[in-house]
């Protein structure tokens, strides 16, 4: 490239200046190095490295240097360097300061004058500060070289600056500074300080850069030559481009800005890659040298270009060149260029980079740190960030002022004045500054223009109002956006906040502001007549007045100085101006600056003698719609009421107006639940208007359709229906069927079909009313996607969820895009897209919704509005399906306090939230709390509603379902009458609402155990539904389903079934079998199956279940664990006891994930497993399952809770079965403690309380405290549920247990006769529990000797469970047991001993060896065998039970005692009485700790010692046991007892021994009186005790006597039956 050469002469000169200069540095240096010593002394020593840290240290120099700092001498890279991360550097030296900061040091911390003159001194002043002044002022001049110096001007500066440098130290001598001028140019010093291989240190404030960095190195990586980095100044170029080159190995620096032409950039690259090259051949030929250097680059190097834009404001050719000239001569070499004016070269691909401002995370970090910021403190400083536009600059100079003053004050301060104001940046020329000053003339007033657009905006609104032509307009933009004043996008352009402050400071001191502003006024004026249309506006034209708010709003602003203009017509305009934009704000729901510019305008005119009192009530009724839609519904009443009483005064009552003043205050009273007084408003509007307009006039309509909505609102529902139906007829035949008007009627019958359950019809009027929208407006209109939504909840309302999604989803899609996502429009519709998740179990999203919802509303409507509190109560439903119930409560009563402060306690809304919060307190378990909510409820309903409304009838319900739950079922039945008659009164027999009632009650008497009544109500119930819906609606098949649920009760199993299978059918027709209703009912036939006892067939439904629930909701959802739970109850019914723990695991897995830890659900689950452990016989296991249970029941239900007092009871079921029988009590009680304060004394769950109690009493021995318990259960389930019911049949069963206990074996069997007989009628013969009984009433038969009736009644047991639950079940396998026993009482020992050991195999197998019920099974066969004289083989089957269950439950668990006497027996059998001995007293230690010495097992044990103490001849300590026995027996079982008989012949046998016959001879009578008595006459233990008797009446010589008990005793034996 050609270029005009400077002599080389001069170019020597300008060089060997350099060098002088370069020296200066050091002289300054060891200046400051003396003034340092003399200063602080001790603190600084030149022999230690020159190391500054302990002058930064010193509190007075460091307080200096930071004051510097805020006066902007220091800037923050200085401050990097002397005090990284804020404290004093370490490392830092004398020697690493330039010469900038050796000046600031030597004017600031030392002794020197820092007031002296350091700039322009005089030439008369020669104090050493003038002259490091002047030395300064030469840096500046020459450091940065130049095109040369002539001989003559070398020579004069040259001599002065040698002059002022011996003058300031001796580091240098004269000879020194004049070899400069001799020696030849060498390598020793470069040229200038342009070009630095070290980079400026990085901004650690840099924030929200990260991804901007890796883009621009993915650009490097790439091979892009030309980067261009461009941005308005301060947004953040350099530091970008700085922490780009520090990722980078090869870089090269240069700050453009210190560079006075651009030869000395081309010399000082030719000497950084040549640095051993003589500088005057570096001079002779630089621009070829240049060239040749950068083409023998072989490694990747960045070299950045920062600060351009002075150079290409003065030499944009040359340096464009040089950058061409680069890239042309290495293909290695990438340029990264930083400047406010965009460029690009024609031969180089550019890459333009704009630098964005920080996103509003990175800002607020900037503004305020690390630390988390309360959540006003975020408010504010979000609105600060907002107001400097992002600016990175700004924010760092605004966090400065944020440290020092508050947020709020700063925020003020840029709100009273500006951002640009208050950062009180010094007097030198901003980056602002310097751009404005590169736009000419025609540009600078463009853009000072340009202030005032509030919002983006085109070259035709520039054009219009600043009255340019439209091509040169676009010219202008274009050059300012090019110099970053201005951002571009497409078609529109944006001015950057602080630019629009900067704009309007310059536009401030012109002479065409107040045109700029008629201008701008008139033309949006304009727009908005052509666009706005007050009867409708078009979907397009409402989106651009949406869009155009903020101009409207700039307009208003404007215009309200023309209020109190002195020319009445301007006024007159600027008033009629205003309410029109008041208007369309109101109609776009931008209420607040709706509300603002009515307050102006009624100022203004109550200002002004032109307008009368009717114009300004004409204002102030649109204040009052204003306010109304702001929810202020008090002080809407108040203007709509002060705009009535100047109508009625000035146009009398029967008035146009007056008639609309009647509807504006008819209409605030119906939002605020007036009900009655809002009825009586509107009907004086119609009168009104059917007197002075007629009955066929528009107005008039609107009257009927205002009458209807008030009916609708008060639940008389026929009424409405019949005055919107007027409406419609008036407008149909005055605008016809295709008219917006008749639209809105179509939909309001639509609404009002709806609410009387009649949806398919509804359905047909909203599709109505949506044809003509969609023909008139097109689909993409707000009334439009009315409709859609409208459509979406008939849908929504007939269970046609995906489609009432869909709907929904329209609707939100119109108003996102037309209203866009802050609309109140908009937020409707994400509440009822949250409404219809919610109904499909997608909580997650539903919340998400719903809050989107109130997030849109809160920021539009406040937070106290009604529709926030509507949104408040959507969230709190769904937290409270999801089992959050403190959170649920918390938002039902942020909804409540808002609707109590706005509408009041006596409104149908806030009544609506008193039920919420029942609600959710009764899923607390809080019934109480929860039925006090419900009446207030009620109360207000009654009031506002009347008893005859169907809100009403729903908190009937509601107190109906508390009262059931706490047990008041009479008082919850009177509720439920209550419910039903309101609505059929209101709404007819044959109407949904009606008929659901008659759920109700059909479920109440169900549980009542009324079945027969409870099956009347759910067949009137069918019947109506049937009449009403048809066969296949989807109504129908939920009246089968309760119907199929009361048959269960009443153990019509085959009938029950037949219902849900027609309920399927139709769901199946109707939904299809995927469908969640669908899916339900294979859950019912699967638990009527498992009811029957079809298990196998009952899976196989749950399975069905689980898989399209896995398949539509996911593995991980809540109605697919409950699924996996009812697969896991099955499975335990059918004894597979680990796939029923798995399957319930899997439950627990999601209801842990979904619902967390602390949920009642997952706590279920954690029962559920335990009940399974318990079954499976890992007894510690569950109980530790029980207990976590219990452990998140109290804490988060409470502990008086009833889920919490089940929880109490299985704890005790598990320590019954441990032996822990005290333990086991204690929470018995503990459970029954809850249900008598929550339910009361007389409730079943009460009631089976008691029962349990009376179980564990049994095996405590207490038997007949056991059968008080038991008494006082069946007397009280006789009371509430009759006669006829599965748990009276319990009861029977459990008295029949207890008897059969105490001996009294005729008693105990009719008890379990009457079970049975209420278990045949009600579950049929086949059935597991009518199994139960079977062998309930054997098992008594057998110990009453009649063994051939037991025989069949335990066969008749075997049978079912086989036939039922397979042959190898747990159940199956006792059966197989107490055959065995009855075989073995029967001596059939061998036939019994198989049995037993099948019993034993099945429970090896399914169980395991080592179960307790296995245990039980070693011990029976070790009693046959005993009873066989296999004694080795009783004694190995005895002592694996005993192993087993100290294994299982621990030396001390249920039967221990029995263990050791069991074994003892065995011993004694053997002859081993020493030892059996041993084990028995062993056994009898145990008895008296874990039973007490007064307990049956415990007299067996005394009765064994007293045989063994016989047999050895031990007589008396033999009849001593014995006697203790009989104590046992006499005082627990009673006198008449077979036990107590057996202990009278023992005593007989001791006393026969002793020789005393006589009195053994009496215990001999009274044993066979008792059991002659007691049990069968033909019992085979009574042959034994004839023949003892037979035996003394001989050695007392009573032949006779004895003759006749000896015929008993053969007739007996003789005539023994023979097993059947």
């Amino acid at each position: 490239m050609a270029v005009t050469a400077t002599p080389q002469n001069e170019r020597e000169n300008a060089i060997r200046m350099g060098l002088l200069i370069h020296r200066s540095n050091d002289v300054l240096q060891d200046v400051l190095s003396t003034q340092l010593q003399t200063a602080y002394i001790g603190v600084f020593d030149p022999t230690k490295g020159n190391k500054l840290f302990g002058i930064l240290g010193d509190q007075k120099a460091k307080h200096i240097l930071l004051r510097l700092k805020k006066r902007n001498i220091l800037n923050s890279s200085q401050m990097k360097l002397l005090y990284p991360s804020g404290n004093p550097s370490t490392t830092v030296t004398l020697k690493d300061l330039d010469l900038t900061l050796t000046v600031v040091f030597l004017r600031n911390i030392t002794t020197l004058n820092p007031k002296a003159s350091w700039e322009n001194p005089p030439a008369t002043d020669t104090s050493v500060e003038a002259q490091i002044g002047r030395v300064k002022k030469y840096r500046n001049e020459f450091a940065h070289g130049g095109p040369g110096l002539t001989d003559a001007e070398f020579k004069d500066k040259f001599t002065e600056l040698k002059s002022l440098l011996l003058s300031l130290s001796p580091l240098y001598s004269s000879e020194d500074y004049d070899k400069l001028l001799t020696d030849p140019l060498h390598a020793a010093e470069p040229p200038c300080e342009l070009l630095s291989t070290s980079l400026p240190n990085r901004n650690l404030t840099l924030k929200g850069r990260k991804d901007l960095v890796q883009k621009i190195l993915g650009q490097v990586s790439d091979g892009t030559q030309l980067i261009l980095l461009t941005g308005m100044g301060g947004i953040g170029k350099t530091s970008t481009a700085i922490e780009v080159g520090h990722h980078r190995k090869d870089v090269l620096y240069i700050d453009m800005e210190k560079v006075l032409n651009l030869e000395s950039v081309k010399l000082s690259l030719v000497y950084y890659y040549q640095p051993a090259i003589f500088l005057n051949d570096v001079y002779k030929d630089y621009e070829n040298k240049l060239i040749h250097t950068m083409s023998s680059l072989n490694t990747e190097t960045l070299l950045i270009f920062d600060n351009n834009d002075s150079i290409l404001h003065s030499q944009k050719h040359k340096f464009l060149q040089l950058l061409q000239d680069l890239m042309d001569s290495s293909k290695f070499i990438t340029l990264l260029c930083a400047s406010r004016e965009s460029f690009s070269l024609l031969s180089h691909t550019t890459v333009t980079v704009d630098i964005p401002p920080l996103d509003k995370i990175s800002s607020l970090k900037v503004l305020w740190g690390e630390i988390s910021p309360t959540d006003s403190e975020l408010e504010a400083l979000g609105e600060i960030a907002d107001r400097c536009g992002h600016n990175p600059l700004a924010l760092q100079l605004l966090a400065g002022q944020i440290k020092l003053k508050t947020i709020n004050t700063v925020l003020e301060e840029i709100k009273q004045k500006n951002v640009l104001t208050i950062l009180q940046l010094s007097s030198t020329p901003t980056p602002l500054d310097k751009s404005y000053e590169t736009l000419n003339p025609l540009e600078q007033r463009v853009f000072r223009g340009l202030y005032i657009f509030p919002i983006a905006f085109t070259s035709i609104e520039v054009s219009e109002i600043l009255e340019i032509d439209e091509n040169e307009c676009e010219s202008v933009l274009g050059s300012i956006t090019i110099k970053s004043l201005l951002n571009s996008d497409e078609n529109t352009y944006d001015l950057h906040p602080l630019l629009r402050d900067y704009a309007e400071s310059h536009a401030n001191t012109s002479n065409e502001i107040s045109h700029t502003q008629e201008r701008y006024c008139d033309y949006y004026i304009g727009r908005l007549k052509h666009l706005y249309n007050v009867h409708q506006s078009s979907a397009a034209e409402l989106e651009c007045l949406a869009n155009m708010s903020p101009h409207l709003d700039k307009t208003a602003s404007l215009l309200k100085s023309r209020l109190y203009s002195s020319e009445i017509q301007q006024r007159k305009e600027a008033f009629i101006n205003l309410q029109l934009i008041a208007e369309v704000f109101h109609n776009l729901s931008l209420n607040q600056k709706a509300l603002s510019i009515y307050q102006t305008v009624v100022d203004g005119m109550e200002s002004h003698s032109e307008y009368a009192q009717i114009d300004v009530e004409k204002v102030n009724s649109k204040i009052g719609a204003v306010l109304q839609k702001m929810g202020e519904y008090k002080k809407a009443l108040a203007f709509h009421k002060k705009s009535l009483d100047v109508r009625e005064e000035l146009l009398g009552p029967k008035h146009p107006d007056t008639a609309n003043s009647y509807i504006n205050i008819g209409s605030v009273l119906q939002a605020i639940g007036e009900y009655r007084d809002a009825h009586a408003y509107y009907r004086k509007s119609l009168d009104v208007r059917e007197e002075i307009l007629g009955p066929k006039h528009l107005d008039t309509a609107t009257s009927y359709n205002n009458i209807g909505s008030i009916l609708q609102a008060k639940g008389e529902y026929k009424e409405a229906h019949a005055y919107y139906k007027k409406s419609l007829d008036v407008r149909e035949e005055i605008l016809g069927p295709k008219h917006l008007d008749t639209a809105t009627s179509y939909n309001n019958i639509g609404s009002i079909l709806q609410a009387k359950g009649e949806y398919q019809e509804a359905h047909a009027y909203y599709k109505k009313s949506l044809d003509v929208r969609e023909e008139l407006l097109g689909p993409k209109h707000p009334d439009t996607a009315t409709s859609y939504s409208n459509i979406g909840s008939v849908l929504q309302a007939k269970g046609e969820y995906k489609e009432a999604h869909e709907y929904y989803k329209k609707s939100l899609d119109v108003r996102e895009e037309l209203l866009g996502t802050k609309h109140p429009e908009t937020a409707g519709s994400y509440n009822n897209i949250g409404a219809v998740l919610q109904y499909i179990g997608e909580y997650k999203e539903a919340l998400l919704y719903h809050k989107k919802s109130l997030n849109v509303r809160e920021e539009l409507l406040g937070p106290t509005h009604p529709d926030t509190a509507t949104s408040h109560s959507n969230i709190g439903s769904v937290l409270q399906a999801t089992g959050e119930y403190k959170d649920a409560q918390a938002y039902y009563k942020k909804s409540l306090d808002v609707r109590e402060e706005l509408l009041g306690a006596k409104h149908p809304d806030t009544a609506a939230s008193y039920n919420n919060i029942g609600s959710v307190l009764q899923a607390m378990g809080e019934y109480k709390d929860a039925q006090a909510y419900y009446k207030k409820s009620l109360y207000v309903r009654e009031e506002l509603l009347g008893p005859q409304h169907p809100d009403t009838a729903t908190s009937y319900n509601n107190i109906r379902s508390v009262l059931e739950a706490m047990g008041e079922y009479k008082e919850a039945l009177a509720y439920h009458i209550k419910s039903p008659n309101v609505k059929e009164e209101l709404q007819g027999p044959t109407q949904p609402n009606t008929a659901t009632s008659y759920i109700n009650i059909g479920s109440i008497l169900e549980i009542m155990g009324e079945n027969k009544e409870a099956f009347d109500y759910h067949k009137t119930l069918l019947d109506v539904k049937e009449h009403l819906l048809g066969l296949k609606r989807l109504d129908t098949p939920t009246s089968n389903n309760n119907t199929g649920a009361v048959l269960q009760g009443m153990g019509e199993y085959k009938d029950e079934l037949a219902y849900y299978q027609k309920c399927l059918n139709v769901k199946e027709e109707l939904l299809g079998p995927k469908h969640p209703d669908t899916v339900a009912l294979f859950n019912k036939v699967g638990v009527v199956l498992q009811a029957m006892g079809e298990y196998k067939e009952a899976l196989v439904f749950h399975k069905k279940c689980v898989c399209v629930r896995e398949e539509l909701l996911g593995p991980n959802h809540p109605d697919t664990a409950a699924s996996y739970n009812n697969i896991g109850i099955i499975l335990k019914s059918m004894g597979e006891y680990k796939e029923a723990l798995a399957f319930y695991k899997k439950c627990l897995d999601v209801r842990e994930k979904f619902l967390g830890t602390k949920h009642s659900s997952t706590a279920a689950v954690y029962n559920n497993i335990g009940v399974v452990l318990y079954a499976m016989g890992e007894h510690k296991e569950a109980l530790a399952y029980f207990k976590k249970s219990l452990h998140e029941r109290k804490e988060l239900l409470g502990a008086k809770q009833l889920d919490t007092a089940s929880s109490y009871n299985n704890i005790g079921i598990v320590l019954k079965a441990m032996g822990e029988y005290k333990e086991a009590l204690a929470f018995y009680k503990k459970c029954l403690d809850v249900r008598e304060e929550v339910l009361g004394t007389k409730h079943p769950d009460t009631a089976a309380s008691y029962n349990h109690i009376g179980v564990v009493l049994q095996a405590m021995g207490k038997t007949k405290q056991a059968l008080d318990f038991h008494k006082k259960c069946l007397k009280i389930r006789r009371e509430f549920l009759g006669h006829k019911h599965l748990d009276i049949a319990t009861s029977y069963n459990d008295i029949g247990v207890a008897l059969q206990a105490m001996g009294e074996y005729k008693e105990a069997l009719a008890y379990h006769k009457k079970c049975l007989g209420v278990r045949e009628k009600l579950i049929g013969p086949k059935h597991p529990d009518t199994a139960t009984s079977y062998n309930n009433i054997g098992c008594v038969l057998r110990d009453m000797g009649e063994y051939k009736e037991a025989f069949a009644y335990c066969k008749k047991c075997l049978e079912l469970r086989k036939e039922l639950l397979s042959p190898k079940h747990p159940d199956t396998a006792s059966s197989y047991n107490n055959f065995g026993s009855v075989l073995k009482a029967m001596g059939e020992y061998k036939e019994a001993l198989a049995y037993y050991k099948k019993c034993m195999e099945i429970r090896e197998e399914l169980l395991g060896p080592k179960h307790p019920d296995t245990a039980t099974s070693y011990n029976n066969i070790g009693c046959v065998l005993q009873a066989m004289g296999e004694y080795k083989q009783a004694l190995s089957y005895c002592k694996s039970c005993q192993e087993v269950k100290v294994e299982a439950l621990g030396p001390k668990y249920p039967g221990a005692a029995a263990s050791y006497n069991n074994i003892g027996c065995i011993l004694k059998g053997m002859g081993e009485c020493k030892e059996a001995l041993t084990y028995l007293k062993k056994g009898l230690e145990l008895a008296e700790e874990l039973l007490s010495p007064k307990h049956p097992d415990t007299a067996a044990i005394y009765n064994n010692i007293g045989s063994v103490l016989k047999n050895i001849g031990e007589y008396k300590e033999a009849l001593a046991y014995y006697k203790k026995c009989l104590e046992v027996h006499e005082e627990l079982l009673g006198p008449k007892h077979p036990h107590t008989a057996y202990t009278y012949n023992n005593i007989g046998c001791a006393l026969e021994n002793l020789g005393e016959s006589k009195e053994a001879l009496v215990f001999y009578q009274k044993c066979i009186e008792l059991m002659e008595e007691v049990v069968c006459p033909r019992h085979p233990n009574i042959v034994a005790f004839y023949n003892n008797i037979c035996s003394v009446l001989r050695a007392m010589g009573e032949y006779e006597q004895a003759s006749v008990y000896q015929k008993k005793y053969l007739e007996i034996s003789e005539g023994r039956a023979p097993r059947p």
